[in-house]
């Protein structure tokens, strides 16, 4: 059954400024893994997790698939109305707690040489 959050998503580049995220989205958990489906900047986004790993999807202006797991090497092509990009993003740490009416999720990871971090806070009912 989808339940109702909240979604704050806090992005770092470096030790540069952070770029914050609020959305309002649906939670729902199948098969052992939380979804949550929301929307941000126009486009459509769906985070899939468990305690391993997160799969981070958008589709609209931006476009990619991106998966998230502690000392994993992923890479992607991300597609824009400027063009195709590919990336190659290494997952230095990642963790996901989730509790009766919070999930916390930190996540760091490395792209074009680049320290990145992102966090991110879903509330709602869960458990």
């Amino acid at each position: 059954m989808k339940k109702e959050c909240n979604i704050d998503i806090i992005t770092r580049a470096g030790s540069g400024e952070a770029f914050k995220t609020k959305s309002r989205g649906s939670y729902y958990l199948k098969r052992g893994k939380s979804y949550v489906i929301f929307k941000t900047e126009g486009d459509r986004c769906r985070i899939e997790f468990d305690e391993k790993e997160l799969l981070y999807k958008r589709l609209g202006e931006l476009n990619y698939a991106l998966v998230l797991a502690s000392g994993e090497k992923t890479e992607t092509d991300m597609i824009s109305s400027v063009g195709r990009s590919h990336i190659e993003c290494l997952t230095k740490s990642y963790s996901a707690e989730i509790k009766k009416d919070v999930i916390n999720i930190n996540i760091g990871y490395n792209i074009a040489g680049e320290e990145l971090g992102m966090e991110i806070t879903i509330t709602g009912e869960f458990l």
